[in-house]
């Protein structure tokens, strides 16, 4: 084969891959993968989650309640949700990207503040 011809066939190899759908793609991990909705309760003396361990890369939408006689906010991952007033809900998203423990807390006016744990694998 003359040299021509190799560097003809070399070209033609390349192009075809590059060509190749999805030759170029690569996964996105951190991407959300998986939509939860976690339903939150909040009242004066505790609060309730309906869970507490999501896989990294998840997308959680919490959905907030507040059953108590005084305003409260919540907080996960140093990302704070708004304020929700007695007898309301909101809402607020959270992508998890990083494996991790993280501290969540409901604090407010004229009530203790609660905490725990969401752990991220």
């Amino acid at each position: 084969m003359s040299p021509l011809a190799t560097t003809s066939a070399i070209a033609a190899f390349v192009a075809a891959i590059a060509l190749t759908p999805g030759a170029a793609a690569r996964v996105q991990t951190t991407e959300p993968q998986n939509v939860y909705t976690n339903n939150v309760t909040l009242s004066d003396q505790k609060m309730t989650l309906a869970f507490t361990r999501v896989e990294r890369g998840a997308l959680v939408i919490f959905r907030l309640r507040n059953v108590g006689k005084h305003a409260r906010d919540f907080q996960v991952a140093s990302i704070k949700g708004p304020i929700v007033p007695p007898g309301k809900t909101a809402r607020f998203e959270v992508n998890f990207i990083d494996r991790a423990d993280f501290l969540f807390t409901s604090s407010g006016v004229k009530v203790k503040t609660l905490s725990g744990k969401f752990t991220v694998y």
